[in-house]
C-alpha cells in the first residue's frame, strides 16, 4: 500500500479541480479532473473529453495516465479524481480496469470540488478485477 502525505493528497486535489476547468463535455455535462502520482512523485493532469457519440469520450484518468506514460512514467502511486460538485466522483468501471493494470497499489483519492475526499485501495473499489492469464 502506498503512503501519500495529506499535504500531497490536498496538492493533488488542487491540481485535479485545476484540470476539471478545462474539461469538455457539453453532452453530459459531467466536468472530471485526475491528478496522477508516480513513485517520483511527479504529479500529472488530465481532465475529461467528451464527444458526441459516447463511445470515443475520453476519462480524466486515462487521460492523466497517458500524460504520464508519455512523459517516461512507469509506476504510480496515487491517482486524485474530482468531479461532483458536492458527491463524491469514483472511477467508472474502465477506469477501474485502467488502474488495475497501471497503478494496482496506488491510493485512489475521490473528491468533490469543494475538495472533500475519501481515499480507497483498488480491492474496494474492483474487488474482482479482470486480471490477464498467460499460459506457462
Amino acid at each position: 500500500m502506498s503512503k501519500v502525505s495529506k499535504d500531497m493528497i490536498e496538492k493533488m486535489i488542487t491540481i485535479a479541480l485545476d484540470a476539471r476547468k478545462n474539461a469538455y463535455n457539453p453532452y453530459y455535462k459531467t466536468y472530471v479532473g485526475a491528478c496522477v502520482m508516480d513513485d517520483q512523485e511527479n504529479l500529472y493532469a488530465g481532465c475529461n473529453v467528451g464527444n458526441a457519440v459516447g463511445l470515443l469520450d475520453s476519462c480524466a484518468e486515462a487521460i492523466a495516465f497517458g500524460h504520464a506514460i508519455a512523459r517516461g512514467a512507469k509506476s504510480f502511486q496515487a491517482i486524485a479524481i474530482v468531479g461532483f460538485e458536492t458527491d463524491l466522483i469514483t472511477p467508472c468501471g474502465a477506469c477501474r480496469q485502467r488502474i488495475a493494470e497501471l497503478a494496482p497499489k496506488a491510493l485512489i483519492i475521490c473528491a468533490n470540488a469543494k475538495s472533500e475526499y475519501q481515499v480507497y485501495q483498488l480491492e474496494q473499489l474492483l474487488p474482482h478485477r479482470f486480471e490477464l492469464q498467460t499460459k506457462a
